[in-house]
């Protein structure tokens, strides 16, 4: 199990950019906390990385995501809960196909039963 991401501001992504891209004179060591807040990123990318590998079908928890991390989770998701839904499908069905051979089997003998009872 993974540990939990530390609590950030959910737009502190875009409030960083807009600050360093507009006022990055004004900030001391700007290019550090660029730096910084790159090496945030990345972290925080591949904790979301490992989150992934341990996903199921019932319960799916990240805590103190930003935004801009679930905008850039919203595509796979979306992509993994089609595969998700196509996957259950498939599965119903060979389970209606694997007590259809079992009904007709019965229909069967009845159609049998039906004939003898004719003849």
């Amino acid at each position: 199990m993974s540990l939990p991401f530390a609590p950030l501001p959910l737009h502190y992504v875009a409030i960083a950019k807009l600050l360093l891209e507009h006022a990055a004179e004004d900030i001391p060591h700007s290019s550090r906390i660029r730096a910084l807040l790159k090496d945030l990123r990345e972290a925080r990318q591949s904790k979301v990385q490992a989150g992934l590998e341990m996903i199921n079908p019932a319960h799916l928890e990240m805590t103190n995501i930003s935004s801009m991390e679930i905008c850039e989770l919203r595509p796979l998701f979306a992509t993994a809960l089609a595969q998700l839904h196509a996957v259950q499908k498939t599965e119903a069905a060979s389970m209606q196909l694997m007590s259809a051979p079992q009904a007709s089997e019965s229909n069967a003998q009845d159609n049998d039963d039906i004939a003898i009872r004719r003849a």
